[in-house]
């Protein structure tokens, strides 16, 4: 049992090691400007913003220093009424049939309700769901699966299945 604890150990931090092996800081020496950091991956240190390469979480400031970046709270603001303005309408139709009285029964034929569905729910999936397969895809390419791995599969597995079904 001893020697099933020490590889069970060995097995959960081999990715630590990797990632302690491989160097995220890409801060020249000497640089003045904004350094951007991972809140849960403190060694990665970029000039500028973006996203973590090992979780995916957007870079922040350190120590609070320079302008607070802005660009993805409103990139996903734009991305989630978007897609809201498209999922009202589809929710609305795909579930009519328990409004009282089925106000939506009968105006189209079933074969053309399901083109309708499929074209409110595509920007829903592909815009709005955009930045999680970005980064659902650099997870993979990267081998350090996180919660971006499992959103961004989740949700074209579901949308490709409907799809097909």
């Amino acid at each position: 049992m001893e020697a099933h604890d020490e590889h069970k150990h060995k097995h959960c931090h081999s990715n630590t090691a990797a990632a302690a092996n491989k160097s995220y800081d890409e801060v020249p020496p000497g640089f003045d400007g904004t350094v951007y950091t991972c809140p849960m991956h403190p060694e990665v240190r970029r000039t500028r913003p973006g996203s973590c390469p090992l979780c995916g979480m957007a870079l922040e400031a350190e120590n609070g220093a320079g302008e607070e970046d802005q660009s993805e709270l409103k990139d996903m603001t734009r991305r989630f009424w978007l897609g809201a303005l498209f999922t009202v309408p589809l929710a609305i139709y795909a579930m009519g049939e328990l409004i009282p009285g089925k106000p939506f029964d009968g105006l189209v034929s079933p074969g053309i309700a399901q083109w309708i569905q499929l074209l409110l729910a595509t920007p829903v999936v592909l815009y709005s769901g955009w930045p999680f397969f970005v980064r659902g895809v650099q997870s993979v390419r990267t081998m350090n699966l996180n919660m971006f791995t499992l959103i961004g599969f989740g949700v074209a597995i579901a949308y490709i299945f409907s799809v097909v079904a």
